[in-house]
């Protein structure tokens, strides 16, 4: 089912430096190289029709539809404690088997290994279905599950783990930013070694079709055209 658009205007989401801008319907309120701010009204929804002689005739409320590209630029900044604490395996383990058989699970493990006197420790667990074909029908599975003893100790970022990591953040907010709707154009990032932390900072630009509205309420409507009338009107 089609829905019907109410009239709106289609304003800018942020800060930005107009790229590019097509207008479908509506009435372009500015021109690529403008700058604007955010909330501004990029394609207006009313359009004025006027007569031959320059004379507003009739005003139209639409729905803007079109495509406004804006320049947007951001400062980028990350910090990463040059301290931390560095995870240790103590070469203590503890397996425990698993295997199951349809609802029922049966274990088998070392009663000599007690897992409390593990100070903390990371799980592994493999395994699967011995026979993928039939565990609709009949469940069959065996896992196998390691507990190893992990300590933390301080340790120290050297400057090449440092920009590693940070330049891995960097790709993972550029993905998000990208599903977001942000194209990258330009970035320039640096890494500042001094203090007690690395800092990684530096700026970002993005492309960004806008797609906000703000409706055109009826009261908005009837103001304005209060106003055309008065200046359309007979004076003596």
């Amino acid at each position: 089912k089609k829905k019907e658009k109410k009239p709106a205007h289609l304003i800018a989401e942020e800060d930005g430096k107009v790229v590019s801008i097509v207008t479908r319907s509506g009435t372009a309120k500015v021109k690529a190289g403008d700058r604007v701010k955010k909330g501004d009204v990029l394609i207006s929804g009313t359009v004025d029709i006027y007569g031959d002689n320059q004379e507003l005739v009739e005003t139209k409320y639409v729905h803007a539809e079109g495509t406004v590209i804006l320049s947007v630029k951001e400062n980028y900044q990350d910090t990463l404690e040059k301290q931390y604490q560095k995870k240790v395996y103590t070469g203590r383990t503890k397996k425990i088997y698993e295997w199951q058989l349809g609802d029922k699970k049966f274990f088998c493990y070392n009663p000599l290994k007690n897992l409390e006197t593990f100070e903390k420790y990371d799980i592994i667990r493999e395994g699967g279905q011995l026979c993928p074909l039939l565990s609709l029908r009949f469940p069959a599975g065996s896992y196998v599950k390691t507990f190893r003893e992990i300590r933390y100790q301080g340790a120290v970022y050297s400057e090449k783990e440092a920009r590693r990591i940070l330049k891995e953040r960097l790709e993972y907010y550029l993905l998000q930013k990208k599903e977001e709707g942000y194209r990258l154009k330009r970035k320039g990032t640096t890494l500042e070694t001094g203090g007690m932390a690395y800092q990684y900072q530096g700026n970002l630009v993005f492309l960004k079709e806008q797609e906000k509205y703000k409706k055109i309420s009826s009261k908005n409507r009837n103001d304005r055209e209060k106003r055309t009338d008065g200046d359309n009107g007979n004076s003596n």
